[in-house]
Order: C-alpha cells, then structure tokens, then sequence
C-alpha cells in the first residue's frame, strides 16, 4: 500500500519528492497531526472551530506573520482569504509537511527560531498569529525570555494580534505551574497588550478543546 501511494505520488503530482517526505513523516509519526493534515482532517486541536473565531474577526491588513504555524493550516486559511502570509516555523519537518500540503502566490513557509534577536527583524504587520507557542517559550527558557519576546511580538503588529497560550489552570500538563506568574490569564492578557504595549482592547474569542488537559484554551484579540 505505502508503495502504491509513493508510486502515484511521483506520477500524479507536482514536487514529488516534497510530498513523498511529507507523506513519510506523517505515515512514521515524526510529524504529529496537530493541525488537520491529508489523512485526518480535523488534527488533535480544535482547528477549524479556531480559525473561524479568527477569520469573523479580521477587519483588515495585507500582511499576516503566523508565529509557531506547525504544519501550515491557519497559514493557509488566512492566505485563503486575500492577505499574504508568512508562516514561521522552528521544526524543519512541519516546514516540508506544510509546503507539500499548501501551496499560493501569497503564502510562504520559512523555517525560522523565534528569540528576542529573531523577533526584531521581523517586518510590521497588520495581522500576528501567536498561538499555544508563547508556553513553549516560558518552559524552555522561563518568564524571564518569554515575555521580552511577546512584547518585541506586540510592537510589530500595527493592528490585531491573535493570542493563545497554556494556562496555569491546565494542570494536568507538566508546564502548568511556570505559568502561576499569570495568575487568572485573561486579566493578565488585558494588562500585558493594553497597559505595558499600549493596545487599545483586548476580548475573548471564546475558549477551546486541547489535547493536552481538559481545561478549555481561551483565544484573545488584541487591537491597536
């Protein structure tokens, strides 16, 4: 079977060799269907219920940067409605897997570590994607490093920022108690965009399922 399907592959489909990596990382589980790929269309998170609070939500811009895009999915959906997107990924497997599945004249992929340096030579944009990424940061380099880099974030979007991170709530994660810092999460997002970046509203887009603790995940707008 994995035969026949490389061989049609290489037959009936324009970069080949992208797709067939793309394919075999899926199929051996290097790549984890996170964001819904060919062979589950809905992934481990609540994706499509995600980018639909987003998409009723955009009110403009001509530049998205989607920070943490994983396999591409809310990359696309965005480019899909007219505005060019960057997506910028730190896992060069999920930059071949999101290539090979997506493809438009506004869209890229680059494979990219995001860091307080990386953060500055990012372009203004009037739409940011930061979505479930901001934990990672915290757990690997602590509070210190996270938040510096969430606010060289904030001061290059001109318009709305898309926000979602692990809670200190979701205690069946072992991250959760570096998070205590945030103490309730929504009072802490309204203060860190409104009072220390200067934006003018923050509102909840609602709260979603994740794979990782039954506590519901809470997306934030953040507009200039």
């Amino acid at each position: 079977m994995l035969k026949g399907h490389m061989k049609r592959l290489l037959t009936e489909t324009p970069g080949s060799v992208s797709r067939i990596s793309a394919y075999l990382l899926v199929r051996t589980g290097i790549t984890q269907d996170y964001q819904p790929l060919s062979a589950n269309s809905r992934g481990m998170r609540a994706c499509a219920e995600r980018i639909e609070a987003i998409k009723k939500n955009i009110s403009g811009g001509n530049l998205c940067l989607d920070l943490g895009c994983n396999t591409g999915y809310f990359s696309h959906e965005i480019a899909k409605v007219g505005i060019f997107t960057i997506g910028f990924e730190s896992e060069m497997k999920n930059i071949i897997v999101a290539r090979a599945q997506y493809s438009a004249p506004n869209l890229i992929f680059k494979h990219f570590t995001l860091d307080l340096n990386t953060a500055r030579t990012l372009p203004r944009a009037g739409i940011i994607l930061f979505l479930s990424v901001f934990h990672h940061l915290v757990k690997y380099g602590g509070r210190e490093v996270a938040v510096p880099v969430l606010r060289a974030l904030a001061e290059k979007c001109s318009g709305q920022f898309f926000f979602e991170t692990g809670q200190p709530d979701e205690t069946a994660a072992k991250w959760s108690g570096l998070m205590e810092f945030m103490g309730n999460t929504e009072e802490w997002v309204h203060g860190f965009f409104i009072k220390q970046c200067g934006f003018r509203q923050v509102k909840s887009l609602g709260a979603f399922e994740t794979s990782v603790s039954p506590v519901r995940r809470k997306l934030f707008l953040a507009t200039r």
